[in-house]
């Protein structure tokens, strides 16, 4: 069964089963935690229709956002970047996706000073996501738009 989408048992059955990358979506909550959500509220993932950036990750973790796939997920919660980020084995890449939203970089710095994300600027020309893409060590990339992108190494 599939795991929900942007959750730690998803980010796990990735690892798993031997996958390269993941895609993780990023947004924050009104009290500044960076958490992994595709939609801008719960809406189709639980029972609340709680928008993200109004509401606090307290809250937010306390709701049930596995159920909605299978009755084996309920009780699954919202992660944190960082609890998705100490997952990632040796030689694996996270790729995420910033939303459109109040985003503090000062969260990412946090975790750039942690050494969860260490950080080495990119040339645009140098990332391009085709069929011709090379595999490099573990590297996180957050994409802030189609103009820029940070890519950065990290558990080498």
């Amino acid at each position: 069964m599939e795991a929900p989408e942007n959750t730690i048992p998803a980010v796990k059955k990735a690892w798993e089963i031997g996958v390269d990358a993941i895609e993780v979506d990023l947004r924050q909550t009104k009290d500044k935690e960076l958490v992994s959500v595709h939609d801008a509220s719960l809406a189709r993932i639980s029972n609340k229709t709680w928008s993200i950036a109004r509401s606090n990750y307290k809250t937010l973790k306390a709701t049930d956002v596995g159920s909605w796939r299978s009755e084996k997920f309920r009780g699954t919660s919202i992660a944190k970047l960082e609890e998705i980020l100490v997952t990632i084995p040796k030689k694996k890449k996270v790729f995420i996706e910033i939303k459109p939203s109040n985003l503090s970089f000062e969260k990412l710095g946090i975790l750039i000073k942690k050494g969860l994300i260490t950080s080495k600027k990119v040339p645009k020309s140098e990332y391009k996501w085709s069929e011709t893409y090379k595999p490099s060590p573990s590297f996180v990339s957050i994409h802030l738009g189609v103009e820029k992108s940070l890519i950065s190494d990290s558990f080498n």
